[in-house]
């Protein structure tokens, strides 16, 4: 993570974040540009750093129906919708567990 991103995140607290995933270590490692290859350099996910800086521990997720998601619903034969109406919110902790940045490894394999 480019520290401009950070300063500019602690100036202005504000920050869209999409979904994103952790690349796996292989895949990160192949991404280096040769003058950092065979560094011992480790891919770090930038989510997981954003949640530690900023002590983001929480993510909020509502779901609720769209327009378009309505198609997908059940409907009985005179149209009407069967599923239940769908409004909740979803809180998700966010820097424990799997959230940690601890990743996993054998402490039976010697490197």
């Amino acid at each position: 993570m480019p520290d401009r991103t950070i300063e500019l995140l602690e100036k202005h607290k504000i920050a869209l974040f999409g979904a994103i995933t952790s690349k796996p270590k292989e895949d990160a490692a192949a991404e280096l540009s040769d003058e950092l290859k065979g560094k011992g350099l480790l891919y770090s996910s930038p989510i997981v750093g954003l949640r530690q800086k900023f002590n983001l521990d929480i993510c909020i997720r509502p779901a609720i129906p769209t327009q378009e998601s309505i198609e997908f619903i059940r409907k009985g034969k005179d149209g009407k919708i069967e599923e239940p109406e769908i409004d909740v919110v979803i809180y998700r902790q966010n820097t424990e567990g799997l959230y940690s940045g601890v990743e996993w490894t054998n402490p039976l394999i010697r490197l």
